[in-house]
This record gives structure tokens, C-alpha cells and sequence, in this order.
């Protein structure tokens, strides 16, 4: 029995409901593939245009222009046949055109001349705003390099928006990109402030704020150390900017953004900040080698070329080593040596296309930079061996704290450490006032993150050991989250010190070790962060063999419980440090354990996640066993109706399938989908 359009279009629409990705993507194909082949040809517009919008933000931009040409001809014959929600979609997608064709040096300048040109003719015969029309010729010929592209920025400001339009987000985020890049940036931070005060604007779209924020980090650090430019608060919006930049690509993975991931780098090179400029390079280092389209690479290349030059030539980190999978470099100066032909060779391609030197100008324009006068100090807490912004001493010169609590060592400025050293009010009112900066949401962390750290250096002077480590480790959290892993490295281990020293129970000393581990395995410290979960599974194991006998029986079963969740939670947290020091078996074999636990427990999603883990862990070494812990975690997602996740999972696992010559098993995952 053929479909009816009611159920047709209930069908696409729950593709269109999906998470972007390669599950997606296989979905929307099956519909398209479907809905071409049975019917009902009345819904074929939307399960066409369903698939062009997967595959653009899919990561398949390129796959787009088939089923877009399909769609572009079903109008042209039968206009009837598209809603008035179809030709939206349709003359939508003009857009999304344009972008991809411009993004492949293969494609002739000719044919995006053209598709300029078609899309201008429709958008007057239906009557559309010219405003996506110039906005597309105005990107082009910046693309290019033209001379003609700041007089099409004139022309497209002077357009009148409609429903076809960029959301005023997208649009205003164009805007203070040209100007920063053409030499305006006080009139580009102008307009992104006043965009970010404007409470008609959303504040969010699928690459925005994080391209943005990407561009403004480094325009801000540029004003604040110029003395004819500078504004307060320059640095502080610099360091605001970059962390906003880097939680948004934490919480959006699917926006791939390498430009603004180069920018980051860039960044975090001319801040003078080495390590972190190092460590961003190697967990982002996929885009020197691919990205969505070429454009893309190529623009990673451009922005982290900038920061990687500025570490070999200008900060003397040419040696520094690096560990890169694909890339032939192990050190900065060899990664500088193999970018350059790599990317003069992209914009080369582009520029040949264009007709214009536009691309080779701009990568001896923005690899000219240099690193600025002054280190950026990005710390979220004062690190040891500083002192506060007061003055005041939040360390204690310690290295170490014992491991009993009888004889921590003295402070510089105090004749001896003696429990009521620190007035109790004192204690309790910066814990409040942590507290109550830690409440008003994820950018006030900036403001907690000192305070929990004085708040823990008043508990310890008095004498209140255990207080003042979980204070600390509030401090090195709050680091954590504002993209400072050394501060919050250090907070995590002197909390860890002081919670021993205190006695600890170990039900609430492990998990400070666990989130700790994870920081030190951040820093690439995963030997050490190996030996401290090791420790602590040591001491779990020690606490399930020596239950309190005084404990009751439901007691002791409750607390029999809650050690065996943690010493799962210590294993999961060892399966990441197991594989960076080269022992995959053995972390497939911990992330596989802990989800059986969790199976047991009917955690699905604890435990779909940790057959996650342990899958990806051996999809190089034993693709076969990878899939059936792929698929044993899009079963666990499902019956956790942890949907997002599940898709993401199913997009490797189709992939795989895929490799291993099983097409009907890929073909029956997507049919699931």
C-alpha cells in the first residue's frame, strides 16, 4: 500500500529531527532514495531538501549539489508540487549553494557566476529580498580578493531583510569579521558589543557565537596593547571571548569551524601561552590534514599557520616536541617546514580558480603576525608561586602537605601554622561568596574560581584540612571549566594532598582524584595520572575488604554499593590513560568491564558509553571487535532513549560496517534509524 503524504511527511520529518552526522546523512539518502522510487512525488521536495541540509551540515557539503540540482528541477516543472514550507527551503538552500561551490577549487569561477546569477533571476521573479543574493555576491568576491568586495559590504547593508535572510546573529558575526580583517576593528568590536546588548538578537545559531568569539579573542588582545587604543577591560573581554569560544566548540561538536579553531591557536601563540598552543595543535591536528572542504583546511592552515609560525620563529619553541598521528613532524620547527608548501599549495589552487592572488596575499598578510609585547595570563586561579591580586598568599609555599594533620608546614608571614589561625567568619563568608558567584551561571566561574581558592587557604589556616581540600578542588573545577587545565592541575593535586592529610573518607577522596587524573592525562602527564587511579583503586579495593563492622547490615550493603560504583567510575577513568600510554587492550578491556557492570545495574547509558569507549579504542587494531561493541553501545543508548548519542554512535558504526564488507548489516542499522 503506497504511502499517503501525511505519512510521508512524518517520516522525513523524523530525519529532520535527528542530530547532524553520517547517521543522518544515511537516513535522509534511504527517504530520498524512497520517496523518488514510490512516492508520494508530492513530499519529494521536502525529503530532497531534507537530504541537501543533512548532507551541508553533515560534514558532506559537497554531496549537496546532486539532490539540490533534483530539487531545483522539480520546481521548474512542477511548481505545485512544493508548499509554501518547500520553496522556503528551496531558495534557502540557494545559499548553502553558493557556499559550497565557492569552497572547491575544482569548481569553475564560471559556474558559481552562474548560480549567482540563477539565484538572483528566481529570488526577483518570486519576489525575495535581494539581501541573501548580495550577501553571497559580496562573500564571493571577498573569497576572491576582488577590489569590488567592499563596495558589495556597502550594497549589502543597504538591503532590506527578510524570512530568506541570515539570522541577524550570522549576519552582524559577517559583518565584524570583514571589519576586523580590512583594518576597522574598534568599528568591529563596537558592532559585536552592541549585537551582544541586543535583546531582539538571539544570542546563538549552528556556528555562532564560536566563529565570532573566534575572531573578536585576538582584536581585543590587539587594542589592549595598543596605548593610543586601548579600553579597560580589554584583556579581560580577550580572555572572556577565548573561553566562550572554546566552551561553545565543546557543546556544539557537530559545527566543525576549523577557521575558528585556527584562530585559537593563533591565539593562544600570540598570547605567548606555548603549552596550551601545543596541547590545542594536537587535539585539534585532524584539520591539518582534512576538514569539511578544502576552503576549510585551507583556512585552518591559514589561522594556525599564523600560531605556529609565531612558536618556531618568534618564541623559540622551534624544537618543542609534538605528537601528530598522520603528519610527518615531530617537533614545531618540522610542522612550520611542512605547513607552508601544504597551504601555499591550497591557495594556490584557489587563487588560479579566482583569478586573483586573493588567497597567497592573505597567507603572507596573516603569517607576518607577531606574538604581542606581553603574556596573556589565562589562569582562572593564582598559580603556586604567585600571590594574589591582594597580595595575599593562597599556597602557602608548601610543595607538599603531610599526610597527617598534625604538622603542616609553616607559611611565609606567619610564625607557625596553629589550627585558629584564620578567623572562622572568614572561612565561611568566601565560601558564600564562591558559592553565590558559582550560581549565577557558567560565566561567573571567572569570579568563584579565587574565592573558593581563599576561601580553602583561610580553612587550612584554620586548621579545617578537609574543608579547605574540597574547597580547593571547587577552585580547580572552576578552572577547569574556563579552559585552564594546569590551574586546575594544581588545585586538584593539593586538594587531594590536603583530603589525605584530613583522613578522608575514600567514597569522597576518589572522585577528587578521578577529576584530577583527568587533568593531569589533559597535560599529557598520563604516567602520573596512571599512578594515582591505580592508588586509589588500591584504597577502594582495601575499603570493600575492610567494611566497619560497627555498620549495620543495610548500612553495610549501601556502602558496599557506593564503593563499587566508584571503583568502576576510578576504571572508566583509567581506560583514556591506558591508551595514551600505548595499552589499548588493556583500556578496551576496562571501558568493556565497566559497561557490563553498569548493563548489570540497567545504567544503559553508563553503560553505552563505556562500550563506546571501549570500541573506539580498538577501531584500528580489531575493527570486527569494535563493531560489536559499537553496536552493543547503540543498543545501550536506545534503551536509554539517549537518542543524540545514539546517532552520533551509529555514524561510526555505518562507516565501519561499511569497511568490513557488511553493507546489509549498515543497510539494517539505518533502517533502525
Amino acid at each position: 500500500m503506497a504511502r499517503s503524504k501525511d505519512q510521508a511527511d512524518r517520516d522525513i520529518g523524523t530525519i529532520d529531527r535527528m542530530p547532524y552526522g553520517r547517521a543522518r546523512i544515511a537516513a535522509a539518502l534511504a527517504e530520498a532514495k524512497r520517496t523518488e522510487a514510490e512516492g508520494p512525488i508530492e513530499s519529494l521536495a521536502y525529503a530532497l531538501n531534507t537530504l541537501v541540509e543533512s548532507y551541508h551540515f553533515g560534514g558532506e557539503p559537497e554531496k549537496a549539489i546532486v539532490p539540490f540540482t533534483k530539487e531545483v528541477a522539480l520546481y521548474d516543472a512542477h511548481p505545485e508540487l512544493l508548499d509554501d514550507q518547500d520553496r522556503h527551503s528551496l531558495f534557502w538552500s540557494f545559499k548553502w549553494m553558493v557556499a559550497s561551490l565557492r569552497d572547491y577549487p575544482t569548481i569553475p569561477a564560471e559556474q558559481i557566476e552562474a548560480t549567482l546569477n540563477d539565484m538572483a533571476e528566481r529570488f526577483a521573479r518570486e519576489s525575495i529580498s535581494a539581501d541573501a543574493v548580495v550577501h553571497a555576491r559580496f562573500h564571493w568576491l571577498w573569497h576572491k580578493g576582488d577590489p569590488a568586495a567592499a563596495a558589495a559590504f556597502e550594497e549589502w547593508g543597504r538591503q532590506v531583510r527578510d524570512d530568506i535572510s541570515n539570522c541577524r546573529l550570522c549576519s552582524e558575526a559577517d559583518r565584524v569579521d570583514y571589519l576586523i580583517t580590512t583594518g576597522k576593528p574598534d568599528a568591529a568590536l563596537d558592532l559585536w558589543e552592541r549585537t551582544q546588548a541586543d535583546p531582539s538578537i538571539r544570542q546563538k545559531c549552528h556556528a555562532e557565537p564560536g566563529f565570532v568569539l573566534s575572531v573578536v579573542q585576538l582584536a581585543y588582545a590587539a587594542r589592549a596593547e595598543d596605548p593610543e587604543r586601548a579600553r579597560p577591560g580589554d584583556q579581560e573581554k580577550a580572555i572572556v571571548s577565548y573561553r566562550r569560544a572554546v566552551e561553545f566548540f565543546e557543546n556544539n561538536p557537530a559545527a566543525e569551524l576549523a577557521s575558528a579553531k585556527g584562530r585559537v591557536l593563533e591565539f593562544l601563540a600570540r598570547t605567548r601561552n606555548p603549552a596550551a598552543a601545543v596541547r590545542w595543535l594536537e587535539r585539534e591536528q585532524a584539520f591539518l590534514l582534512r576538514a569539511e572542504a578544502p576552503l576549510d583546511r585551507l583556512t585552518f592552515l591559514l589561522y594556525a599557520g599564523a600560531g605556529i609560525k609565531v612558536l618556531a620563529e618568534d618564541l623559540g619553541e622551534a624544537a618543542r616536541p609534538i605528537t601528530l598521528h598522520e603528519v610527518p613532524a615531530t617537533t614545531i620547527g618540522e610542522l612550520w617546514a611542512w605547513v607552508q608548501p601544504q597551504a601555499k599549495d591550497l591557495a594556490d589552487q584557489f587563487d588560479r580558480r579566482n583569478g586573483l592572488p586573493g588567497w597567497s596575499e592573505r597567507l603572507a598578510r596573516v603569517w607576518s603576525t607577531v606574538p604581542f609585547k606581553e603574556r596573556l595570563s589565562l589562569s582562572a586561579v593564582v598559580m603556586p608561586g604567585q600571590t594574589a591580586a591582594d597580595g595575599s598568599d593562597v599556597w602557602g609555599g608548601a610543595e607538599t602537605v603531610p599526610d597527617g594533620a598534625a604538622a603542616v608546614p609553616a607559611r611565609p608571614g606567619w610564625d607557625a601554622w596553629t589550627p585558629g589561625a584564620a578567623p572562622e567568619a572568614e572561612c565561611e563568608e568566601l565560601l558564600l561568596r564562591a558559592e553565590r558567584e558559582a550560581r549565577q551561571g557558567h560565566g561567573d566561574l571567572a569570579a568563584a574560581a579565587p574565592l573558593y581558592q581563599r576561601a580553602a587557604a583561610a580553612f587550612e589556616r584554620a586548621g579545617r584540612l578537609e574543608e579547605a581540600g574540597f574547597a580547593l578542588a571547587e577552585a580547580g573545577q572552576a578552572a577547569g571549566l574556563l579552559g585552564d587545565p594546569e590551574g586546575a592541575s594544581a588545585c586538584m593535586g593539593r586538594a587531594v594532598r590536603l583530603l589525605r592529610a584530613a583522613g578522608t573518607d575514600v567514597l569522597f577522596l576518589a572522585p577528587v582524584v578521578v577529576v584530577w587524573a583527568g587533568y593531569l592525562h589533559q597535560l599529557g602527564d598520563s604516567e602520573k595520572a596512571g599512578e594515582a587511579l591505580s592508588e586509589t583503586g588500591t584504597a577502594v579495593a582495601n575499603a570493600l575488604l575492610g567494611l566497619p563492622g560497627e555498620l549495620g547490615e543495610t548500612a553495610a550493603a549501601e556502602r558496599k554499593e557506593r564503593l563499587l560504583d566508584l571503583q568502576t567510575d576510578v576504571d572508566y577513568a583509567r581506560v583514556p590513560v591506558s591508551e595514551a600510554v600505548g595499552r589499548v587492550t588493556e583500556a578496551a578491556e576496562l571501558a568493556e568491564g565497566v559497561a557490563t557492570y553498569w548493563a548489570q545495574r540497567s545504567q544503559f547509558a553508563k553503560a553505552a558509553a563505556a562500550f563506546e569507549a571501549a570500541g573506539q579504542a580498538v577501531l584500528k587494531t580489531d575493527p570486527e571487535r569494535a563493531a560489536y561493541l559499537l553496536e552493543s553501545a547503540t543498543e545501550g543508548y536506545q534503551l536509554a532513549s539517549r537518542r543524540t548519542e545514539r546517532l552520533k554512535v551509529a555514524g561510526v558504526l555505518l562507516d565501519l560496517l561499511n569497511r568490513l564488507g557488511r553493507p546489509e548489516d549498515a543497510a539494517r542499522l539505518t533502517e533502525t534509524l
